[in-house]
C-alpha cells in the first residue's frame, strides 16, 4: 500500500495501516475507505494468485491494527475484485464485496 508524498514527488509506503501491507508479505486485492478513514481490504499474500483465505476480508485501522470480518462461506462469491461502501438513510455504512 502506497501514498503519494507531494514533498518527495513520489509514492511512498503507507505504514499507518500496518506493516503487513508495506513489507511485501500482503497485497491489497481490493480496498475502500470508510468514513472513519479506515480501509476495508481484501488481502492477498505477496506472490499468491488466489485470495488469502485466513483473513479474506477485514478492516485495516489507522492505528495499524487488523480486524477480520467473519463472513460464512465467503468463497461462494469467488475472488473479491472490488469493495464499495454505501450509506443508508440512517447514516449507516454498508460494505459491498464484488466477486
Amino acid at each position: 500500500m502506497f501514498r503519494f508524498d507531494a514533498g518527495q514527488k513520489r509514492l511512498v509506503p503507507e505504514t499507518a495501516y500496518g506493516t503487513r501491507f508495506t513489507d511485501g508479505s500482503t497485497r491489497a486485492r481490493a480496498l475502500v475507505a470508510d468514513s472513519r478513514g479506515d480501509l476495508w481490504v481484501a488481502p492477498q499474500h505477496g506472490g499468491d494468485t488466489q485470495t488469502w483465505v485466513e483473513t479474506t476480508l477485514g478492516r485495516a485501522r489507522r492505528d495499524g491494527s487488523w480486524e477480520p470480518l467473519p463472513i460464512p462461506d465467503l468463497t461462494r462469491i469467488g475472488d473479491i475484485h472490488g469493495l464499495r461502501i454505501e450509506t443508508d438513510r440512517a447514516g449507516r455504512e454498508i460494505l459491498w464485496a464484488v466477486g
